[in-house]
């Protein structure tokens, strides 16, 4: 069934992966590339603070991610 068919049910939402291009390897493989020590080390497992303090201080938070904080 092609993924257009799939999006149009009704009855479920269709989530996950309609295709797969086999030319191209998965997206942990080529991230290894980039990252060698992923999957061990990784930002999900990445601490953000110490001793409950955060790592970075709000200021520089901010000035990191300004273009991607909406609202203030």
């Amino acid at each position: 069934m092609g993924a257009l068919k799939l999006s149009l049910e009704e009855d479920k939402i269709p989530i996950g992966i309609f295709y797969v291009n086999p030319h191209v390897p998965p997206f942990e493989e080529r991230l290894s590339v980039v990252l060698r020590e992923y999957p061990e080390v990784n930002p999900a497992n990445s601490p953000i603070e110490r001793d409950g303090a955060p790592l970075i201080s709000s200021k520089v938070f901010e000035k990191l991610f300004s273009e991607y904080i909406v609202g203030s």
